[in-house]
């Protein structure tokens, strides 16, 4: 969903045509999505962390 959510923005901050004119756009917009996920795949393996230490007790 987030994604969705970065993509209906991208045309106004200008990284559309960013991508477009580099030299390698699939490569260049797979690195823009890695690093928009990445985050919240952190926070949520850290949640799922703190949730099983949590039960264990």
């Amino acid at each position: 969903m987030s994604v969705r959510l970065l993509l209906t923005f991208v045309d106004n901050f200008g990284i559309a045509r960013l991508i477009a004119h580099s030299s390698t756009p699939h490569q260049t917009f797979a690195i823009l999505i890695g690093m928009v996920t990445l985050p919240f795949s952190v926070g949520a393996t850290l949640t799922g962390f703190v949730f099983t230490m949590m039960e264990e007790r």
